[in-house]
């Protein structure tokens, strides 16, 4: 009888499964159902397949279709070669074909497209081109395909969700890499997984026991400018692994192995140059250079390998690949690529980076079986809570469709073209074009002109709608005078209409001309309605009150301008009488420097310039000249210093 504590004490290889264990195991998992493939549809096989009945027909004799179970008058061949270019022929191939439905008679057809257009034939119109009808004749034959396929498509995954019992639990979603097997002999807890990269049924299990004589395993990954290759000799380090009590990674045995790194990713950043060039386009500095180097070397050298290895490929019985991301244009579609979908698979598990050390752990992670317990009523029970969220989902989908589908038939009201053009033209104040405009479309637009927006008439703008009820408001808001002016006495606008705050269209107006040429119709049509009132215009007025406020403005801009004059005038006056003193000022210094500097020359013993007494009277009149003064008069004064230093050196 199995030990399960015994069997937890070493490894054990998928290949060299215990007989006893072996011949005791069952599948568990539930392998999802396979799922037909759909049918390429093309106009060469719709060709091929008329071509092999009308072959078959000249052979028999008889005129028929064998498509649509219809038969022909020997005699009228023209009839049978126009009925394979029509729509009920063409829809009876796709039907076969697409959904797997038997063909339906020219009146099942004709109700048929009733739901998408009218009955195509006798529909053909004067007006319509030869090419335009038959293109719309095989549109209205792939949307009614098309419509009956989303159909089935629709009510088969009802019918799978309602009756499937596949939901997977967490457990067995994190575990989706794996086909698990239970013993009939142990626990029904107790589980045995193998990859389903190897196999996934009991079978094919039994088959990895029996070992040829040579069995290569190739390994290659490669990322971040790492990359690292071997091929494994599997019967070697099995051999190894058992006579040593298991695989270790230093056990593993390779015929060959390379391993070699490029600097291509950006530092502290995350990514390669390629991937940063395609994002933000090809960077300059240094560090993108090497890096973008780098990047094709890595790749000329890993294809070179791959080349060389192309035996050792060819001959594996697995080629296990690791390229995320933009590795893969490395390894895949390149021309003469050793590597491709069919002869390789990806590493059904999370891996490190690309070393040797790691494709020996990758290799044993493969190689050994799983052992593990389950509670499988816990697995039970999610998959019911699975069950049940899908089956939510699935409600949840279905009445967003319908109200998707409830929205799509509802039609929005639109705006009609002449009262957009209407809002449009008013907007940029062309009143002559407004006008004409209008009178275009008198019976729709003059009462719109007159009267408020509504919803119906400006669906969509309820900005529009709640501030600028009318024309006119939105004419005086936007500062056009003369549209407001043309508005009022040539198409007799309403100017009493209140928006929802409760404002007029004078009340809107920004700007004093606008408001002054509602103040002007106040006084021309005084008759026209409330003007003070009801459109809240607070006075008329004349062309003599505009005339005299004018001039009042004109005598008020003249005054202002004679007392800037003025004010002007004395500040100027100012600055020339302190001028004129500090220049009288710096004269007397001048003079009474000029007799000092007389004195201390004829009394030999006098004071220099700058000494005594005469240093005082130089700082009291200083201290009140203009700051630019002072600087002159210091200036004068070293220049006077160094004269007299000068004349005493020439004197000794």
């Amino acid at each position: 009888m199995l030990d399960i504590d015994k069997l937890k004490q070493r490894p054990i290889s998928v290949f060299h499964i215990p007989l006893e264990l072996l011949n005791d195991l069952r599948p568990t998992d539930y392998n999802a159902s396979e799922t037909p493939s759909s049918v390429d549809l093309t106009a060469n096989k719709l060709e091929r397949l008329e071509l092999e009945q009308s072959t078959k027909e000249q052979e028999d004799g008889s005129l028929t279709c064998r498509t649509c179970n219809i038969t022909f008058p020997p005699t009228d061949r023209q009839e049978h070669r126009a009925h394979f270019a029509t729509d009920w022929h063409r829809y009876n191939i796709k039907r076969k074909l697409t959904l797997g439905l038997e063909p339906v008679n020219a009146t099942d057809f004709e109700n048929m497209l009733a739901d998408i257009a009218e009955s195509i034939s006798g529909s053909e119109s004067d007006e319509t081109d030869e090419e335009d009808q038959e293109q719309q004749e095989e549109d209205d034959v792939k949307d009614l395909v098309a419509k009956q396929a989303a159909q089935a498509e629709a009510s088969a995954m009802i019918e799978d969700e309602q009756q499937s019992n596949t939901v997977l639990s967490s457990f067995e979603k994190k575990t989706q890499a794996l086909a698990w097997f239970q013993a009939n002999t142990l626990s029904p807890s107790v589980h045995f997984g193998i990859y389903r990269r190897l196999t996934d049924s009991l079978d094919g299990l039994k088959q990895l026991q029996n070992a040829p004589k040579s069995r290569l395993w190739t390994i290659i990954m490669v990322g971040g400018g790492h990359f690292a290759a071997g091929v494994v000799d599997v019967n070697k380090s099995l051999q190894y692994g058992m006579q040593y009590g298991g695989l270790d990674v230093n056990q593993v045995k390779m015929v060959v192995h390379k391993t070699f790194h490029r600097y291509t990713t950006r530092r502290k950043q995350g990514g390669s140059q390629s991937a940063n060039d395609n994002a933000k386009g090809a960077a300059n500095s240094a560090g993108a250079m090497i890096r973008r180097y780098n990047e094709q070397m890595l790749q000329q050298e890993i294809r070179e390998l791959l080349s060389q290895w192309k035996d050792y490929v060819n001959t594996s019985e697995q080629v296990l690949v690791h390229a995320p991301s933009n590795n893969r244009k490395i390894v895949y579609g390149y021309e003469g690529a050793i590597l491709t979908r069919d002869n390789s698979s990806t590493i059904p598990f999370s891996t490190r980076r690309p070393t040797l050390n790691e494709i020996r752990r990758v290799f044993i992670e493969m190689t050994t079986l799983k052992i593990t317990k389950v509670d499988v009523d816990a697995i039970q029970a999610q998959r019911q809570k699975a069950a049940e969220k899908q089956e939510r989902a699935r409600q949840q989908l279905e009445k967003s469709r319908l109200m998707d589908s409830s929205k799509k038939t509802t039609e929005k009201p639109k705006m009609a073209p002449e009262v957009e053009k209407l809002i449009s033209l008013t907007r940029q104040g062309k009143e002559q074009v407004v006008l004409t405009h209008v009178r275009k479309h008198e019976e729709l637009l003059l009462p719109i002109t007159r009267g408020k927006l509504t919803s119906q008439l400006v669906p969509e703008q309820e900005e529009i709608l709640r501030r600028f009820p009318s024309i006119l408001h939105l004419a005086a808001h936007g500062g056009h005078a003369a549209l407001v002016s043309l508005l009022l006495r040539d198409l007799q606008v309403d100017p009493t209409i209140e928006n929802e705050l409760g404002k007029t269209a004078y009340e809107v107006a920004r700007e004093k001309d606008t408001r002054n040429a509602f103040r002007r119709c106040m006084h021309d049509i005084p008759d026209m309605c409330d003007w003070l009132n009801a459109a809240r215009v607070p006075s008329p007025l004349s062309p003599e009150a505009e005339l005299e406020i004018l001039e009042r403005d004109k005598q008020r801009k003249e005054r202002e301008l004679e007392r800037r004059r003025m004010i002007e005038e004395e500040r100027r006056k100012r600055d020339d009488e302190r001028i004129q003193q500090e220049e009288a000022k710096a004269a007397a210094l001048r003079q009474q420097r000029q007799k000092s500097n007389a004195t201390s020359a004829g009394g030999g013993g006098a004071r220099t310039l700058g000494g005594g007494n005469n240093l005082r009277t130089t700082e009291m009149n200083m201290a009140s000249m203009t700051p630019e003064a002072r600087m002159r008069l210091e200036r004068e004064m070293r220049a006077r210093a160094a004269e007299e230093r000068m004349r005493r050196l020439q004197g000794k």
